[in-house]
C-alpha cells in the first residue's frame, strides 16, 4: 500500500468514524507531534548527525535527485528538526488533499455557500439535488484532482439523458459540480476546474411546452364556486386552512405571507385593512454529522 492510498484510507476513517469535518482532519494532521515525526524520519529514511563544522545534517526525500534524496543542513538541531517537521506535514497534507472527493468536500462547500445567502430555500433545493442526483453515483467518490474534462463531459450528458432534464434543471443541478470545483481551486486543492470546458449538446434538453393560460388561473365564474366549497368544508370540519383558501382569493397573498399573518396586522394602520408585512421561511441548521436539518 503506497502513501497516497494510506492517506485516502485515513481520511475516510476519520471522517466516518469520528464525524470529523474536512477542516478537522487537516487541523488534526497539522498537530501531529513533532517528536513522532522526527522519530519516524530517523527510523524510515535518514539519520540526523552533527558535522565537524558544528552544523546539523540529514537527508529529505527529493524525487528530482538521482538518488531520490537531498542533503539539508542547519546551524542548530532545533532548526533542522523544524525543517524536517515542515516537510512531512506538507507532504501529509498534500496526500490527504489528493484523496478529497466530491462526497467528502460537499458539506464543506455547502456550509460556505450558506454563509453567502439568506435564501435558505435555495440551500434546501441544492441539498435535495445532492441526494437525488449525486449520492450513490460513482462520480462523487472520484478524487477531485483526478476528475478530467472527458469524465465530466460523459457524466453531464449521461445526467441529461438519464433524467430527461430541461435546460433549467440541468444548470440548477450542476451548480454543485461547478461551484465545488471552483471552491476547491480557492482552497488550493486543485489548480483549475475541468468542468469549465464541458459543453453540452443543447439538443438533448427536454423541451417544456408552455401550459395554456386557462390551466394556470382561475376563471371569474370558478372563484365563487371554490370559495363556497372551502367555506362549506370549514363548516363541516372546522379546519381553518379552508378559510385560508377563501382569504387567498381576496388578498392575492402568497402562502408564506398568509400563514405569517397576525391579528395585530388587521386594522393596524387603517380600519378594514390587512397589513401584509412578513413571510414564513424555512431555516436550516447543520448537524454534527454534516447533514442539514430543515424546518
Amino acid at each position: 500500500m503506497d502513501d497516497e492510498e494510506s492517506a485516502g484510507q485515513l481520511l475516510k476513517f476519520l471522517l466516518k468514524s469520528y464525524n470529523l469535518s474536512l477542516e478537522d482532519v487537516l487541523e488534526l494532521q497539522n498537530k501531529m507531534r513533532e517528536t513522532d515525526i522526527i522519530q519516524k524520519h530517523i527510523e524510515n529514511f535518514s539519520t540526523i548527525w552533527q558535522g565537524s563544522n558544528g552544523r546539523w545534517y540529514t537527508y529529505l526525500p527529493d524525487e528530482s535527485k538521482k538518488n531520490h534524496r537531498k542533503l539539508i543542513a542547519k546551524s542548530t538541531e532545533e532548526k533542522l528538526n523544524k525543517e524536517i517537521v515542515a516537510y512531512y506535514r506538507k507532504q501529509s497534507k498534500e496526500q490527504i488533499e489528493k484523496q478529497i472527493t466530491l462526497a467528502v468536500f460537499y458539506s464543506t462547500w455547502l456550509k460556505y455557500k450558506a454563509l453567502h445567502t439568506e435564501a435558505t430555500s435555495y440551500i434546501h433545493r441544492i441539498d435535495n439535488d445532492w441526494y437525488k442526483y449525486y449520492v450513490g453515483t460513482a462520480i462523487v467518490d472520484k478524487p477531485l484532482c483526478k476528475l478530467d474534462k472527458v469524465t465530466l463531459d460523459e457524466w453531464a450528458h449521461e445526467l441529461i439523458r438519464t433524467h430527461s432534464l430541461t435546460k433549467t434543471q440541468y444548470y440548477n443541478i450542476t451548480v454543485i459540480m461547478r461551484q465545488t470545483l471552483e471552491y476547491a481551486i480557492e482552497k488550493g486543492i486543485i489548480e483549475e476546474s475541468p468542468f469549465a470546458g464541458v459543453k453540452v449538446n443543447k439538443k438533448l434538453f427536454k423541451v417544456v411546452k408552455k401550459k395554456p393560460d386557462a390551466t394556470q388561473v382561475f376563471l371569474v365564474d370558478e372563484q365563487p364556486k371554490i370559495e363556497a366549497e372551502a367555506l362549506q368544508d370549514f363548516a363541516e370540519s372546522g379546519y381553518t386552512a379552508c378559510l385560508g383558501i377563501a382569504l387567498c382569493f381576496q388578498l392575492g397573498a402568497r402562502l408564506g405571507e398568509m400563514v405569517a399573518l397576525k391579528w395585530s396586522d388587521v386594522g393596524e394602520e387603517k380600519p378594514n385593512h390587512i397589513h401584509i408585512q412578513r413571510m414564513e421561511r424555512k431555516v436550516h441548521a447543520e448537524q454534527p454529522d454534516g447533514t442539514w436539518l430543515w424546518g
